[in-house]
């Protein structure tokens, strides 16, 4: 087993956790019969994100970082699915 084959291990890893999140929060919402964020669906994003930073960073951690950065961002814009909220939007409701 060579460096890249543990890297692509890694890589595969930090994406299936991060998936596994909607399995996660489908079931639970299935289960209560409403849309709920359970605490393993936070558990799932911050464990696949840190594993997919790692993966990333192997190459260029500036570019990582800024991948980071831009994620974040964008996925704080708009509206809460589950309590309806906007979020920094700055009276744009389209955004």
């Amino acid at each position: 087993m060579t460096t890249d084959h543990l890297w692509l291990g890694i890589g595969l890893l930090g994406q299936a956790l991060f998936s596994a999140r909607f399995l996660v929060q489908w079931i639970a919402s299935e289960r209560e019969k409403r849309s709920v964020v359970p605490l393993h669906f936070w558990y799932f994003s911050v464990g696949g994100g840190l594993t997919l930073l790692a993966y990333f960073a192997r190459e260029s951690m500036r570019r990582a970082l800024l991948m980071a950065a831009v994620g974040l961002l964008c996925g704080s814009v708009g509206q809460d699915t589950i309590s309806g909220r906007f979020r920094f939007t700055f009276g744009i409701r389209t955004l």
